[in-house]
């Protein structure tokens, strides 16, 4: 397993030949994109998701219904590629994924509070956790 953390919110994990890609937003590098087997996003702050650097790659996007729609919105040329996630559900995009909570920490309190799931990966025996809260 390899894990690279990119800018801000970015880390990128890369085993067996899978390379999937956590919050690619607008303070991640371009490349980190490169080569992606599948995205995830947390939520849709910019510092998390980023329209140009879902366009640099043709994997599928695997995110919550608020990002689903933005990106409906943003880019309906994604479209296709998006897989609205809810709490709790299980999938495999060549590591196992979980998604758990449904809402950002409180940024500020008269803020609204966005949702946001984070995504709990197991690679190779390993659980890491993303949790884009920040």
């Amino acid at each position: 397993m390899r894990l690279i953390k990119h800018g801000h919110a970015c880390v990128r994990i890369e085993h067996a030949g899978a390379v999937v890609v956590l919050d690619p937003g607008a303070f991640t590098e371009a490349d980190a994109v490169d080569g992606a087997t599948a995205v995830l996003i947390t939520h849709e702050h910019a510092d998390h998701y980023d329209v140009d650097h879902l366009r640099a790659t043709r994997c599928p996007i695997h995110t919550i219904e608020a990002v689903a729609a933005h990106i409906r919105r943003d880019a309906p040329d994604l479209v296709e590629r998006v897989q609205v996630v809810v709490p709790g559900q299980v999938f495999d995009v060549g590591v196992a994924v979980e998604v758990v909570g449904e809402k950002h920490a409180v940024i500020h309190p008269d803020l609204p509070h966005f949702d946001n799931s984070g995504f709990l990966l197991t690679v190779d025996g390993r659980r890491i956790y993303h949790p884009g809260t920040r």
